[in-house]
């Protein structure tokens, strides 16, 4: 089978991380041929660690087959519609991309390529899915957080809340998808693709908690659906690289480029 080309478009943590693991694991599958970052110096690091060119995203994603999303929220646009424009798959992880622009979603869906957003740090979408061809009729995303992971959210601060005086667990926040992006947008990305994946942003709860005795992020999804339940708990584990990533939303993107290279499909 002929190796399908690569970009890399987002040359921090994560796209260096998914781009050392492919060239480790899948090079008979992918070439890592294009880097581009908003920070070209990174981009260029990368083109020589892996014999790639270092490129601007509009000039690198007409040439690839792939396009690894690792930007940020505001970039991804962008890049998703040029991807889009050229036909390329595309594996997104600035999934708060969505909330930028209203038009971005009926865009992504229209696509002739296939568009992956991978299922991050939860766990549960294939049950989400399964359920949603029943009749889902509740999903709800609870988020345990240490404080100091939500310090400076504006929100809170509104609120008068003192996030060091906490000594045991808080719910700061319980109600749907859609109010908790507004109010937490750096806190509960996760949402989306789990709104996205069953019962959308005004139908989805997210019940947000500070606890001052974790040491890790905790995620639960439950759902129900007719004579159906099912619940899914994901212990958080930071990416070494950079404390403020998840290793499990960055080993997702890596599942994604496993079903590219595959024709056996497993799950969602």
């Amino acid at each position: 089978m002929k190796k399908k080309s690569v970009a890399i478009v987002g040359c921090g943590a994560i796209g260096a991380f998914v781009a050392e693991r492919l060239h480790e694991n899948f090079r008979e599958s992918f070439s890592l041929d294009w880097f581009s970052s908003n920070t070209m110096a990174k981009a260029e690091a990368l083109a020589a660690r892996f014999g790639g060119q270092a490129a601007p995203y509009e000039e690198a994603i007409p040439r690839c087959d792939v396009v690894l999303e690792a930007t940020t929220v505001q970039a991804m646009p962008g890049v998703l519609r040029t991807a889009a424009r050229h036909g390329k798959a595309l594996v997104v992880l600035s999934i708060g991309g969505f909330l930028q622009d209203p038009d971005l979603l009926a865009e992504a869906e229209a696509a002739v390529a296939p568009i992956y957003l991978p299922s991050g740090a939860l766990a549960g979408f294939d049950g989400i899915m399964g359920m949603r061809e029943i009749g889902l009729e509740e999903v709800v995303l609870t988020i345990t957080k240490h404080p100091k992971s939500l310090a400076g959210n504006a929100y809170l601060e509104q609120q008068g809340v003192d996030l060091t005086a906490l000594t045991e667990p808080v719910t700061l926040f319980d109600g749907p998808a859609d109010q908790a992006i507004r109010n937490f947008p750096a806190n509960v990305n996760v949402a989306i693709n789990l709104s996205l994946a069953g019962l959308g942003f005004s139908r989805t709860r997210v019940h947000l908690v500070a606890d001052p005795n974790t040491t890790t992020t905790v995620l639960t999804v439950s759902a129900k659906a007719g004579p159906c339940a099912m619940t899914a708990t994901t212990t958080g584990v930071p990416l070494p690289q950079n404390p403020r990533s998840s290793l499990l939303a960055a080993q997702a993107a890596l599942g994604a480029f496993r079903r590219l290279a595959s024709p056996l499909h497993t799950g969602t």
